[in-house]
């Protein structure tokens, strides 16, 4: 582009986060009493700021007496400078939050929580380059509170065996997309975009077997979920995040882990989440039932760790992991075969020796 040329350039990203957290926690257990508890205070500050150079050292003078600078750039000044972007992301979070537990007999046990939330985002950001078109400025804020209830019941069958039940309530932040994306032909600009919300209903249970050498836990939840951000890339490239409505997951994941003999010890777990939009989201070309983006149907693992005893006073082990995931899509569009991850497998291996204070 646009004579087939290619031409040395730099691209410089630097970005810089500073953050602050601050947590402070007070808990209690009143003598003779099966109550116990937690209340709490968070505050989380942080700063993004980003600064990007897109550099071309010659271009005006190479192209500037083609059809590409002449026809489609017609009117824009060239310089060396293709794009440049600095900016400033800055979330900012401050919670209040409780969880009591209450134990009315040895084995029955009930939790309930709540957390306060506030959650506020600003943005600004400077733009310039002939490929943006000259200098725009982009700016956007949004702020969003709201309540998340925990509620759960356990029961301890027996020192070995604990089962529960539990529903509670989540919430992930909002945002700002660029705010200008009419002014860089991108059609329409796109507002902030919602915090968006789910209650989860799980049931499940932490078991031992064969005096206490094999582990089995289990779990299976459904996922009402509303206001899912997904992700979307204009044709003009930009990427946004937009809104799709509700969704409805169900899934359920089982692990489980044993020693055999006294120098082997294995695992295995799989996990199953169908997460589907419930009803259509037209403006992603989304319709109801298809998968969520970036969410595998089916992922697994397991794990293998052999323990043994080189020389007197050495202890040592070799393991190894190995992980599955399943396939998954970036956006809603299946019919491209560029755009979905394939199903992956990662292994580790790892070996050691411990010797008194030393591994």
């Amino acid at each position: 582009f646009p004579q087939g040329q290619f031409v040395p350039n730099a691209y410089a990203p630097d970005v810089t986060t500073h953050e602050f957290t601050e947590e402070i926690r007070l808990s209690f257990s009143p003598a003779g009493s099966g109550l116990t508890g937690v209340v709490g205070a968070y505050f989380n500050n942080a700063n993004r700021h980003y600064y990007v150079n897109y550099l071309t050292p010659g271009y005006a003078t190479l192209f500037s007496n083609t059809y590409t600078t002449q026809t489609l750039l017609q009117g824009v000044s060239l310089s060396d400078v293709n794009y440049w972007q600095v900016g400033d992301y800055s979330p900012k979070q401050s919670a209040l939050f409780t969880e009591l537990n209450y134990a009315f007999t040895d084995r029955w046990k009930l939790t309930a929580g709540l957390r306060w939330y506030d959650l506020q985002y600003t943005t600004i950001r400077h733009e310039d380059g002939w490929s943006n078109g000259g200098p725009t400025l982009s700016t956007g804020d949004a702020k969003n509170t709201g309540f998340n209830p925990k509620v759960e019941l356990s029961y301890q069958a027996t020192p070995d065996q604990l089962y529960y039940v539990s529903a509670s309530r989540g919430v992930r932040p909002g945002g700002v997309n660029t705010s200008n994306l009419a002014e860089k032909g991108c059609g329409q600009d796109y507002g902030p975009y919602q915090p968006d919300s789910l209650w989860n209903y799980e049931v499940g249970g932490k078991t031992r077997w064969l005096d206490g050498t094999v582990q089995v836990n289990g779990a299976a939840y459904y996922i009402k979920w509303k206001d899912v951000q997904q992700g979307q890339t204009l044709p003009c490239s930009y990427q946004i995040t937009q809104n799709a409505g509700e969704a409805i997951v169900r899934g359920g994941e089982l692990e489980i882990e044993g020693q055999v003999g006294s120098h082997l010890h294995l695992g295995v777990g799989a996990g199953f989440t169908k997460a589907v939009l419930a009803r259509d989201a037209p403006s992603l070309g989304g319709v109801a039932g298809q998968q969520l983006e970036n969410v595998p149907r089916w992922n697994g693992g397991a794990s293998a760790t052999f323990n043994f005893s080189p020389a007197p006073d050495y202890a040592g082990f070799m393991r190894a992991d190995a992980q599955y995931v399943g396939i998954s899509y970036p956006d809603f569009d299946r019919t491209d075969p560029a755009t979905f991850q394939r199903a992956y497998s990662l292994l580790n291996l790892r070996a050691g020796v411990v010797h008194q204070r030393w591994e």
